[in-house]
């Protein structure tokens, strides 16, 4: 059965549907990653640990560059 499983996972880019899955399961069961990555259903633990990371990065990254945005916004009025 083991070979079935690995045969559904997945490596590389994320799929918009596993972003999706993967984003809702962050919602539902913050930081629990066995719970996240059966929700997820196609990455391993280590995958959707990692890309719990990167996707953290990314939101700090979008906020900052969204505050700098209207504080020099706000400056120039």
């Amino acid at each position: 059965c083991s070979s079935d499983l690995s045969q559904s996972l997945r490596n590389g880019k994320w799929l918009d549907d596993e972003q999706e899955r993967f984003i809702k399961a962050m919602e539902l069961f913050p930081k629990d990653w066995n719970k996240i990555t059966a929700y997820v259903g196609t990455r391993t633990k280590q995958q959707v640990q990692s890309h719990a990371q990167k996707y953290q990065r990314h939101l700090e990254d979008a906020k900052l560059k969204y505050d700098l945005f209207h504080y020099w916004a706000d400056d120039e009025q």
